[in-house]
Order: C-alpha cells, then sequence, then structure tokens
C-alpha cells in the first residue's frame, strides 16, 4: 500500500501543473485523491466516456457537482491498473479531457 501512496503523491504533484486543476488533498494522504477540474459533470463525463473508448483508459469512476460555479470533483485511486500509464501520459489524458469537456461547453 506504501508504493501506492508514493505514486499518488507523485501523480497528485504531475496533475497539479496543469493549468486550471486542483488536487486535495495536496499532497494526498493515500491511495486516493480528489481533482478538482473546469467544467460540469456531463461535459467532463462525456469526455471522459471518449477518452475511454479511444484509449481504452479510464480516469475516473464519476465526476460530482461542487458548490463552486463550473468546477466539477473527481477521485483518482492508484492501485494496479495505474501501472500501466506514466504520470506523464496520465497528465495528458486529462489534459485531454479538459479541452474536450471545455469544445462541448463552446459548442452547446
Amino acid at each position: 500500500m506504501e508504493g501506492y501512496c508514493r505514486r499518488a503523491r507523485e501523480l497528485a504533484a504531475e496533475l497539479a501543473r496543469l493549468p486550471g486543476i486542483e488536487i486535495a488533498p495536496d499532497p494526498p494522504h493515500t491511495n486516493a485523491f480528489q481533482v478538482y477540474l473546469p467544467g460540469n459533470p456531463p461535459q467532463l463525463e462525456r469526455a471522459a466516456l471518449e477518452i475511454a473508448e479511444a484509449e481504452r483508459v479510464r480516469l475516473f469512476c464519476a465526476v460530482a457537482e461542487t458548490p463552486l460555479s463550473n468546477l466539477s470533483m473527481a477521485e483518482i485511486t492508484v492501485g494496479d491498473a495505474t501501472d500501466d500509464l506514466a504520470d506523464d501520459e496520465i497528465a495528458h489524458l486529462l489534459s485531454s479531457l479538459v479541452e474536450r469537456a471545455r469544445a462541448c461547453r463552446t459548442s452547446a
């Protein structure tokens, strides 16, 4: 479990560098952490589904509303499957997710 916790801290640090993305807690205390993303849940979930279908990677299970306008939250859990991707690959996928969700917003 300590390896998962260490990897969660490393991944969270990589994701925290992405514009518009916040991590909590920062640094993570366990193998899971919350990631706050610009956009609303339906847009982000649609973008996550597109990535899952195209890349065969599921970044998280669900997106939740937050009290802050146009900011949503998802939880990332580090486990065995996380070993299939490097932190920079996950960061790229998350950045792509935000861009896809933004495109949904502007085309709506």
